[in-house]
């Protein structure tokens, strides 16, 4: 990437690398503020993309490393032109994707606490529906996928056994009476 301009300080560290604490903004309109090692992002800082899309945390080889809050504004979708709320994630990286523990809020309403794996929910995980709906139990690639506990908006309350976001053994455990069905 092109360099608009640097402004900041550097020094050489006791290990004989350079250390460096400023701003960097690239001809494309990103900005970078925050701390390098060796001409790197390493340590704090805040990477704010020309498109709005924000990252302020830890950084390790120009990537997104430890915990980290990345914040995307609302913005047109380019094919449908309609608007879009953008959405929150507060939480771990690993290697410039969510991985680890975190805490996604969903622009359009909901949100989902727990464990992420290569961006993706993967683990023990609550996700609250924008109508009201609740899945807490185990995902995998992103769906439900493991034992998981679904509380619907209407009252009806599963639990069971689920893959690929669909339950295989279950208990109606809502509603009237109780029964049990394989979907």
């Amino acid at each position: 990437m092109q360099v608009v301009y640097d402004v900041g300080s550097w020094r050489i560290t006791e290990e004989g690398r350079v250390f460096r604490r400023g701003k960097l903004r690239f001809a494309n309109g990103d900005l970078y503020d925050g701390e390098w090692v060796d001409g790197k992002r390493h340590g704090q800082g805040t990477f704010t993309y020309h498109d709005g899309l924000q990252y302020r945390g830890e950084f390790a080889a120009n990537l997104f490393e430890g915990f980290g809050v990345l914040v995307a504004v609302d913005q047109k979708h380019p094919i449908t032109g309609v608007w879009v709320k953008g959405s929150t994630y507060e939480g771990e990286f690993r290697g410039g994707k969510k991985h680890g523990k975190g805490l996604m809020v969903f622009g359009e309403g909901g949100s989902y606490d727990g464990m992420f794996a290569d961006n993706v929910f993967s683990g023990r995980g609550v996700r609250s529906y924008a109508n009201g709906d609740r899945f807490d139990g185990e995902w995998k690639h992103g769906m439900w996928w493991g034992m998981g506990h679904l509380c619907r908006v209407d009252g009806e309350s599963y639990v069971g056994e689920c893959k690929r976001n669909l339950f295989h053994t279950t208990s109606l455990v809502g509603g009237v009476g109780r029964r049990t069905f394989r979907g």
